[in-house]
């Protein structure tokens, strides 16, 4: 079995480019660790983000392990990836290329080649069967949900959360916690937690 915690970053600065963590994001990250020491971790890996590593560097001190940087973690598109593009003109754009999934938007990525991109890491680990037998993965809520499409449908993901799918930008809060195995006889993946939060309250 591989089990892999897949966490969005800590509450983020709302600025254009590559922002940190505000305060509170801090806290999360800081009470996410706490929480993730209780278990065996091999390795936690992170997008090139600000944002990310921050949230990564806090989490891996509490659980006392290093953290990696990795380009295949890094978020579906970022508001600054154009520079001449206002929040709206962002914002408008993100919805549309969440809502069309195939489509490539002017900057970064679809939302189906993103998923791809992160399940591709995630493979890779799955192809090594001795290392990393528990990984932390800190990357971005848009890439984490548009992992979990590409594994499993809607339907089922609307079943553990109500409308999730749509409403996955408000859903997959900052520091939450999805838990996902691999069964390595059979060859499938198991979504044990999904958008857990219960270790920031």
């Amino acid at each position: 079995m591989n089990t892999f915690y897949l966490i969005r970053h800590g509450q983020k600065n709302k600025n254009i480019g590559n922002p940190g963590l505000t305060d509170l994001g801090k806290k999360q990250a800081k009470l996410t660790g706490q929480y993730l020491s209780s278990f065996k971790i091999d390795k936690i890996f992170n997008s090139p983000s600000k944002r990310t590593l921050e949230t990564a560097t806090i989490i891996a001190k509490e659980i006392g392990i290093d953290t990696e940087v990795d380009m295949l973690l890094r978020e579906r598109v970022n508001w600054g990836d154009d520079p001449n593009q206002s929040l709206d003109d962002f914002l408008n754009m993100w919805v549309q290329s969440s809502n069309n999934r195939s489509w490539q938007p002017p900057v970064g990525d679809s939302s189906i080649d993103a998923g791809n991109r992160m399940l591709s890491f995630i493979k890779n680990i799955i192809s090594n069967k001795i290392e990393n037998k528990s990984t932390v993965i800190i990357s971005h809520g848009g890439i984490i949900v548009d992992c979990l499409l590409n594994i499993f449908s809607s339907d089922y993901l609307n079943e553990i959360i109500p409308d999730f799918v749509a409403n996955r930008d408000a859903m997959l809060s900052e520091c939450s916690i999805t838990k996902l195995n691999y069964n390595t006889e059979n060859k499938t993946f198991i979504l044990e937690l999904l958008a857990y939060t219960d270790h920031l309250k």
